[in-house]
């Protein structure tokens, strides 16, 4: 099963890759932005698609990584409850006691 997951990641950047090289061949065109005050002019378009989607990219990526951070710090602090709550559980199997 290890060995599927990279090949399912090359094979799939290999058709995002190829996917968007068509995409630049096939739309040459260039477009003006506007936004509100701001402008940009003379911009290739699957530039453009380019840009944005990257940065799409970064943002769901830095909103992933503090989540799996705020989680693996959740975990760490279960994890020191749960060795307490075991040798407290040890200590009173020791005493004779029974759970």
């Amino acid at each position: 099963m290890r060995f599927f997951k990279p090949v399912f990641f090359i094979l799939l950047m290999a058709f995002v890759f190829i996917t968007g090289a068509v995409f630049v061949g096939d739309n040459p065109d260039i477009v003006d932005v506007r936004f509100y005050r701001w402008q940009l002019s003379g911009i290739s378009l699957p530039l453009l698609l380019l840009a944005i989607f990257s940065i799409g990219l970064l943002v769901g990526a830095f909103a992933t990584a503090i989540r799996v951070l705020t989680l693996q710090s959740k975990l760490a602090l279960v994890k020191r409850q749960l060795k307490l709550v075991e040798k407290e559980r040890d200590k009173l199997r020791l005493l004779g006691l029974k759970e």
